[in-house]
């Protein structure tokens, strides 16, 4: 776990890690840099749902599992961070 939460904050260095818990991870924005997901600013009107959450889910493939990046905002499906076979 600790070496996917590293992939995250190496590919987004302005991001922090907030909580992490068996469901998810949350992390919050260091900077005013604009969501890669929702392309919005959550510093403005910031609230608890404004943080950005790493969960894993199904893959792209039969048998894979993803972790994902995910914004409330956003209508994407998340930033794919790595897969796995499961």
């Amino acid at each position: 776990r600790k070496h996917i939460i590293g992939l995250v904050l190496e590919k987004f260095p302005y991001l922090s890690l907030d909580d992490s818990d068996e469901h998810h991870d949350t992390f919050n924005f260091d900077s005013s840099a604009l969501c890669p997901l929702c392309n919005g600013d959550h510093k403005v009107n910031r609230s608890i749902f404004d943080e950005i959450k790493g969960e894993w889910g199904a893959g792209e493939y039969y048998g894979e599992r993803t972790y994902r990046l995910n914004c409330r905002e956003s209508l994407k499906h998340g930033i794919p961070i790595v897969s796995v076979k499961a």
